[in-house]
């Protein structure tokens, strides 16, 4: 599941107290240039190339048609606007939310919180949350979408590697059963539950090997 980084996030907390503030940066060009805080939130403007955008307390924004690395909060969400490239988009009690034609080349993930990618997103990697939901629209993920207790709704046409609904373990899920459904002309491969949930698929959905769950079909 998760892979955040918690030394990344202790060594946020190493700052100094000048850095407990928000970082609001215009339009800016200065790839591998990166910004960081502790209390605080980062706001990047429109047609802006940078670094890595970490805080701890606080929320991340990135501009329209933009070019980021790793974005990371613990406590905030994380918005990005339409047409923007990042590497990964990292929190733990936050929302990930995209505009149109996001391209992200590794995980997206979060704790307590969902994730909701507007329509034509092509992720390489995972999108992963325990307890949220996932809603997509269009979307191509090459790896896995992957919850606990949460929901999945891939929307129409999208193209997805495989689906997992994980055991939930300890107390780090909320109660509810798990619920996925697979969107008109949406093609997925192995689809596994590792709990009780519920799965619907559209008729007009392709999907691979089913596990762990019986599926109802709708139209």
């Amino acid at each position: 599941m998760s892979r955040l980084r918690p030394f990344a996030f202790a060594a946020l907390l190493a700052l100094p107290l000048a850095a407990c503030a928000d970082i609001n940066v215009g339009r800016i060009d200065s790839p591998g240039s990166s910004f960081d805080t502790v209390n605080g939130s980062i706001r990047v403007g429109a047609n802006s190339v940078v670094g890595d955008l970490e805080t701890v307390n606080g929320s991340v924004f990135l501009g329209d048609d933009s070019r980021g690395e790793d974005l990371e909060t613990v406590n905030g969400d994380i918005h990005v606007g339409d047409n923007v490239r990042i590497d990964s988009a990292e929190t733990v009690n936050g929302d990930i939310v995209a505009g149109v034609e996001l391209r992200c080349s590794g995980d997206l993930e979060t704790v307590n919180g969902d994730i909701r990618l507007g329509r034509g997103a092509d992720v390489d990697e995972s999108v992963v949350t325990v307890n949220g939901r996932i809603l997509l629209d269009g979307a191509r993920v090459r790896g896995a979408l992957e919850i606990v207790s949460g929901e999945i709704e891939t929307g129409r046409g999208s193209k997805i590697g495989a689906i997992t609904v994980h055991e939930a373990r300890g107390s780090k899920t909320s109660k509810g059963k798990p619920r996925v459904t697979v969107g008109a002309d949406s093609v997925v491969g192995p689809i596994v539950f590792e709990q009780a949930g519920e799965l619907r698929v559209h008729r007009s959905a392709r999907v691979g090997r089913i596990s762990g769950v019986e599926p109802v079909y709708f139209d």
